[in-house]
């Protein structure tokens, strides 16, 4: 291995891993284990909150085409052009079940 391939970062991670003696593939083991304690705790609404933050994360690193795009290749084809309209075109919301009479 060259010194160009030592990436002192890389083996430092490794080295917090292996803090208490477990290998890479045990500490791994330990957090899925901690993860299903996590999950198994949390009731619906907490998990929905926490998908639609990690989701809103994630979209909001994107810029408008990559976004587009990611829209495009996960769902149907018109979708995006739908929720595009939705706030792009002004649309009257008869919040109080009116009819839209005041």
């Amino acid at each position: 291995m060259s010194n160009m391939d030592y990436d002192p970062l890389a083996l430092s991670v490794v080295d917090q891993k292996n803090q208490i003696g477990l290998t890479n593939k045990q500490h791994d083991e330990v957090i899925e284990q901690y993860i299903d304690i996590v999950i198994d705790r949390m009731e619906l609404d907490d998990l929905v909150q926490y998908v639609r933050e990690d989701l809103d994360n994630r979209y909001s690193y994107m810029n408008s085409i990559e976004f587009k795009e990611y829209v495009e290749d996960m769902e149907e084809d018109d979708l995006f052009d739908e929720l595009v309209d939705n706030v792009t075109n002004e649309t009257v919301l008869d919040i109080n079940n009116t009819g839209g009479a005041y």
